[in-house]
């Protein structure tokens, strides 16, 4: 049998924006993905959102896809990288899984983050600090009501500058980040 033309060709180069070098060039940190078997940091951020899957290997399998994917495109996008003057990224492996596993177990949350920006930030100083306006009260706790959004969601009990700047939904750009991926399916 003889090889189709096109898969005997050797693939062209990335565009020298694309490559690497070309992140550290515009002053950013440029975030690794690991290759291999999962990183430790991945397989502690599935321990975190396997509650809200119910432990299902079928959810977790297609969690860990898409979760996979987000990761690759936000990575390329540089949502990743740290940036110099503040030392923190937009979008972190920890945030972006939290994301991923809401969004997939509760479609409708996407929708509420859009229409609602502070949703997450509100959730996570309602359960620090239990404090939240009369009005939104009942807003706050219907979503924490829902299985495994709590757990998710919830600050440790000793606050970390770490956890808020990995983990904390608060500044997470939906909007930003719904412009670069594919559509999560309900």
């Amino acid at each position: 049998h003889r090889l189709a033309p096109w898969l005997m060709k050797k693939s062209p180069s990335l565009p020298t924006s694309a490559k690497p070098a070309a992140l550290s060039e515009s002053g950013r940190d440029p975030f690794r993905i690991e290759k291999g078997p999962e990183s430790e940091r991945i397989r502690s951020v599935l321990l975190t959102v396997r509650e809200i899957l119910g432990h299902n290997p079928r959810r977790i399998k297609a969690f860990l896809n898409r979760f996979r994917l987000s990761l690759y495109i936000a990575s390329s996008q540089g949502l990743l990288d740290k940036d110099p003057k503040t030392g923190r990224a937009e979008v972190t492996p920890e945030t972006l899984g939290k994301f991923i596993a809401l969004t997939s177990a509760y479609p409708e949350i996407l929708a509420e983050s859009l229409a609602n920006p502070t949703l997450f930030f509100l959730l996570e100083f309602y359960l620090k600090w239990g404090e939240a306006k009369d009005s939104e009260k009942a807003y706050l706790e219907a979503w924490l009501n829902k299985p495994g959004v709590r757990a998710l969601v919830s600050p440790p009990k000793k606050l970390t500058v770490e956890w808020e700047e990995t983990s904390s939904l608060e500044r997470f750009p939906v909007s930003k980040f719904l412009r670069i991926l594919p559509p999560i399916p309900v």
